[in-house]
């Protein structure tokens, strides 16, 4: 039986919420199958009848990572492994918190981009009207002042000219293909397959972002498995594997592998380049349990700060950027049709006196 509806992907906030509620039940002792039914009444829409199916598989026998797997478009993949190294470290609440808390991260920095780009979004469009004005009304008269005035043609007006006689086939179409390319990201990127998809966010600032949320999320689920005695090899691919970044995924597979074999690791190791240097350090030299883990816990926490710092400066400098980039290219080529034009008209005018 396929998950949620007609196997449609939930959204980052669905996934966030339904985290939150499993790991509530769980942290309260209520039994998963009755309490993921009951949570299915409480909960309206899609999530709601997530919910209840979840709960309903659950009664019937199946595991909780068995249900997760047999719809991949519904639910990331990324979350069943979560579940499942969870469930290995016996403590699910705390491997569910880290994802909701990597989804909240995401889906407050689309949040905070979308209401960044609402300025910029006016500033552009009406230089952009300002242009269509320029090409269908101001040039003609300019030129034709041109040709009467100066006798001679000026080629980058006639562009101007010919753009204006034709502006019925890019006039509205270009501002509403834009807006509908950024409705369609909009909508994408609102997805739970965000969180292991990051070709749907490609602002430099929002993949350091899920950067850092993703070696948050390795961190902390590495740190759960040590703290709860899971061997070493074991948890570092299961977190590697929870964690939704293929890098990290490939090369923590490969990495517990080799020490599954008892080959040693070293921080100059190729197969530890995809980490970052004081997590190939861990990982190479380990430690005692208790120390292990508080050092993971604490670079997770630094993650998340990273993470959020990211979010911060898309949200003031993102601006910024397009409306010097968009706004500014705009007005520069406007006033090169007026002020270049207008400036060899009257020196033209000049030679002929």
């Amino acid at each position: 039986m396929s998950l949620g509806n007609n196997g449609a992907s939930i959204s980052l906030d669905e996934l966030v919420a339904l985290n939150e509620e499993m790991a509530a039940l769980v942290r309260a002792g209520v039994p998963l199958d009755s309490g993921m039914a009951e949570l299915g009444r409480d909960l309206p829409g899609k999530l709601g009848v997530l919910a209840a199916q979840i709960g309903g598989r659950l009664s019937q026998g199946e595991s909780l990572p068995q249900i997760l797997a047999d719809d991949r478009r519904c639910l990331p993949l990324v979350w069943r492994a979560v579940v499942e190294s969870g469930l290995r470290a016996g403590d699910l609440p705390a491997a569910l918190e880290s994802m909701a808390a990597t989804g909240r991260n995401i889906a407050e920095m689309r949040r905070a981009v979308m209401m960044s780009l609402i300025y910029p979004l006016i500033v552009v469009l009406t230089a952009y009207a300002s242009f269509v004005f320029l090409a269908t009304c101001i040039a003609p008269t300019i030129l034709d002042a041109f040709r009467d005035l100066a006798n001679q043609d000026q080629p980058f007006l006639g562009l101007l000219v010919w753009m204006g006689a034709n502006a019925k086939w890019w006039a509205a179409w270009v501002p509403l293909a834009a807006l509908l390319c950024l409705a369609i990201w909009w909508f994408r990127s609102s997805r739970a397959q965000t969180i292991s998809n990051s070709k749907l966010m490609r602002w430099p600032a929002s993949l350091r972002m899920l950067r850092s949320c993703r070696l948050a999320t390795f961190a902390e689920i590495l740190a759960l498995m040590v703290r709860q005695h899971v061997p070493f090899h074991d948890g570092l691919e299961l977190a590697s594997q929870a964690c939704g970044d293929r890098r990290l995924r490939d090369a923590g597979a490969t990495v517990a592998s080799r020490l599954r074999r008892g080959e040693p690791l070293s921080t100059t190791d190729v197969d530890l380049i995809a980490f970052p240097p004081l997590l190939g350090w861990l990982i190479a030299y380990g430690g005692q349990t208790h120390i292990l883990s508080n050092m993971l816990r604490e670079m997770a926490e630094r993650y998340r700060t990273q993470a959020q710092r990211a979010a911060n400066w898309s949200a003031v400098y993102l601006p910024m950027i397009i409306t010097v980039i968009f706004g500014g290219l705009i007005t520069l080529l406007q006033g090169f049709a007026v002020f270049v034009p207008l400036t060899q008209l009257f020196i033209g005018i000049a030679r002929q006196f």
